[in-house]
């Protein structure tokens, strides 16, 4: 298993993102990139199956490489496109790297998501739209994580199939927890308080054209004065 770990090493935001993930018997990595996600599960036995998806031809190259040297190759397939099809028995799905507008559409336009058990997503902005899709369509947000890699903060955001109202939701007004997180709000987490401390710098500066905003302005003036 060390063997395994150390070569297919991730990048901090990456591991968090494995770490969330779990086992599954089929990990499904919607906009994979260099399949790095997919090849580490599998070869560190989290996934037994993995399929990469992954719309560039340039990417995809350097997964093939990868691929190839893995000792895992049977069991990864790369896909090129950017949607799921036909995919009813995903266990888990990650979608890590992009914007989280593009990842919640991505979620909409793929109905076989439903399927999954878990479903995990890194962020590189637009958090709202994720926990607003999660929201409407049957997951409940179980983990909220900020990952330091360097002077940059990356969000890793895991949902689980779950009925029923999500308990997480309710201790601020709802508009609020979807801008910020439910569980970062509640968070001692140090890099998720700095997160929420420059959330509160970037709001106050925007106070006065993004009225949408003052919901989730007024529970970080509360968390942090």
């Amino acid at each position: 298993m060390q063997a395994s770990r150390s070569a297919h090493r991730l990048s901090p935001r990456l591991e968090a993102v494995l770490e969330e993930i779990g086992t599954c018997a089929l990990l499904v990595d919607l906009c994979a990139d260099h399949a790095q996600l997919s090849l580490a599960a599998v070869a560190r036995g989290q996934a037994r199956r993995a399929i990469a998806i992954e719309l560039r031809e340039a990417p995809l190259l350097q997964a093939r490489r990868s691929q190839r040297e893995s000792g895992v190759q049977d069991r990864v397939l790369l896909v090129r496109g950017d949607r799921l099809a036909l995919l009813r028995k995903i266990d888990a799905l990650a979608i890590a790297g992009v914007g989280g507008d593009l990842a919640a559409q991505l979620l909409l336009d793929s109905p076989d998501v439903a399927h999954a058990s878990r479903v995990v997503v890194q962020p590189n902005r637009h958090s709202r739209e994720v926990r607003a899709w999660a929201h409407g369509n049957g997951f409940h947000i179980v983990a909220e994580r900020v990952i330091a890699e360097g002077r940059r903060l990356h969000l890793v955001l895991a949902f689980a199939r779950r009925a029923g109202v999500d308990p997480a939701y309710g201790a601020h007004a709802l508009e609020a927890e979807l801008e910020l997180g439910p569980l970062l709000l509640a968070s001692e987490q140090v890099t998720a308080r700095a997160h929420l401390r420059r959330e509160l710098r970037r709001m106050r500066a925007l106070a006065e054209r993004r009225t949408d905003l003052a919901a989730a302005l007024g529970a970080l003036e509360r968390r942090f004065t």
